[in-house]
């Protein structure tokens, strides 16, 4: 554990006295008294008997200083747990970057073949990593008796729960412990009141987990839904990041949850029906959640994709007997260049595609029916799309009525910029003009194109520029620009 406490150290040092002065002011007051009964204080349940909270005599819990809130909880099985108020160490300290498990990644490491199933709890975890000696003393805090009434100062010589990098740390050292699976020598316990040993059913990660399938907890899914109407944009991501984490099992969730992630970029939070609707219909899905086949790595995988509103929705199913059951359901907010392109465009060419008369995938998944053949032309659909004229080519045609060169530039005299444009044949000059002084050679480009174009009205035309730019304005920019309601 030296190592972990150097590193410890190392990432939670704070920005100076000063900074942590300025700060600490800014803290709440110490309040006595928890409603613990005689004889039941937080460090005589075991945590102070193994030396994880200790008396100390330290500046760091004057008024002038900080003074820290401590308060005890009691927890469902009739004990209490020491909650400290460590708000204002966590913003005089600098943040690690966290590395969380992808939750998805676990749950598919579970085999649907698996029939028992076991879950242990670590009792006390964060206790399990000791505090650095320098850093022991920002965890001061003051507590009075409710029986004698006597003040005593206590830190922790462990890393404590309530500060905002303790899941990190703890969570990187346990990692690296279980690659070595030193988990006794290294003082990790396990809770016998939480531990789930050699049962058909348990809970994990707030999932049901059976063979062959898993769910969503009920609890999970009841404390999602107990939460009310957000108020502020913080209540809005945490609830966006509480059902978030569940979408593996919501259809079309990212086209469900968009309107909530739109209110997110506005100043002010405002409640129109759209959204109260997409909040409503958040927690409705959850309600509904059908229990996910666990995949089988051994079996293939039907992906059936959609896109609608810039989203790209997916069902992720396999074959179980004589129907398709669905293992994930996937969505993601396509980019911005993404966006404007075409569907067609943004489809594989190495991946089979079949249209299907059904909408919903929950009907679709047990179908058996054969498709046909698709029904339109993809390189027709292109032109119709993509280009912005049905007739606009970026290959000269054959036998035209005219053949037109254009060019446009610009320069500096005297601190003022120039501009022109020409429109010629090959022995004929048709149109030269001169624009608006500081015109850019750009823009000067872009006109004689324009010019090029109205003068060769009716006509069958082949149009020369020597720039790229505005070739692609009018071969790309101007369909994506359509496209994306320019």
């Amino acid at each position: 554990m030296v190592e972990q406490m150097k590193l410890y150290l190392g990432h939670t040092c704070v920005e100076g006295p000063k900074k942590y002065m300025r700060y600490g002011r800014e803290a709440l007051e110490h309040k006595a008294g928890c409603g613990l009964g005689e004889g039941e204080f937080p460090w005589e349940c075991g945590i102070q008997k193994r030396g994880d909270l200790g008396t100390q005599e330290l500046p760091w819990n004057s008024h002038g200083w900080i003074t820290l809130s401590s308060e005890s909880v009691k927890k469902p099985n009739g004990k209490y747990r020491l909650v400290q108020d460590l708000r204002a160490i966590n913003k005089i300290v600098k943040d690690i970057h966290p590395v969380v498990a992808n939750p998805y990644t676990l749950l598919t490491s579970v085999s649907e073949k698996f029939k028992w199933f076991s879950v242990v709890d670590l009792k006390d975890a964060f206790f399990c990593i000791p505090l650095a000696l320098e850093s022991r003393k920002y965890f001061a805090f003051e507590w009075e008796s409710p029986d004698t009434g006597r003040k005593r100062q206590l830190t922790w010589s462990r890393l404590p729960q309530g500060f905002k990098n303790s899941p990190t740390i703890f969570g990187n050292q346990l990692a690296k412990e279980l690659e070595e699976w030193k988990t006794t020598e290294a003082g990790y316990r396990v809770s016998k009141e939480k531990a789930q040993l050699l049962k058909e059913s348990v809970i994990y990660l707030g999932c049901e987990i059976t063979q062959g399938q898993r769910r969503l907890g009920v609890n999970r899914v009841e404390a999602i839904c107990a939460i009310p109407l957000p108020r502020n944009h913080q209540e809005l991501r945490s609830f966006l990041g509480m059902v978030g984490w569940c979408r593996l099992w919501i259809l079309n969730f990212g086209l469900i949850a968009k309107p909530l992630y739109e209110a997110l970029k506005e100043p002010r939070l405002n409640w129109d029906r759209q959204r109260k609707k997409a909040f409503e219909d958040l927690k409705q899905a959850l309600k509904e959640a059908p229990a996910l086949g666990l995949p089988d790595l051994n079996k293939d995988f039907q992906l059936y994709v959609n896109e609608r509103q810039k989203l790209a929705l997916g069902v992720l199913a396999q074959r179980l007997g004589s129907w398709k059951r669905p293992v994930g359901y996937f969505s993601k907010q396509l980019d911005a260049q993404d966006a404007t392109i075409p569907s067609i465009l943004r489809e594989q060419d190495d991946v089979d595609l079949k249209m299907t008369n059904h909408i919903n995938p929950a009907e679709f998944l047990r179908s058996e029916q054969e498709e046909g053949e698709l029904a339109h032309d993809c390189m027709e659909v292109i032109e119709q799309v993509y280009a912005s004229r049905i007739d606009l080519k970026d290959v000269p045609m054959e036998n035209p009525d005219w053949e037109l060169f254009t060019d446009g530039s610009s320069f500096v005299e005297s601190g003022t910029r120039y501009a022109g444009y020409a429109v010629v044949t090959a022995t004929t000059v048709v149109e030269a003009k001169a624009l608006t002084p500081g015109t850019s050679a750009q823009r000067a480009e872009i006109i004689g194109l324009t010019r090029a174009l109205m003068l060769s009205s009716g006509k069958k035309v082949n149009i020369w520029t020597d720039s790229n730019m505005p070739l692609g304005w009018c071969t790309f920019m101007v369909p994506c620009g359509r496209n994306e309601g320019c």
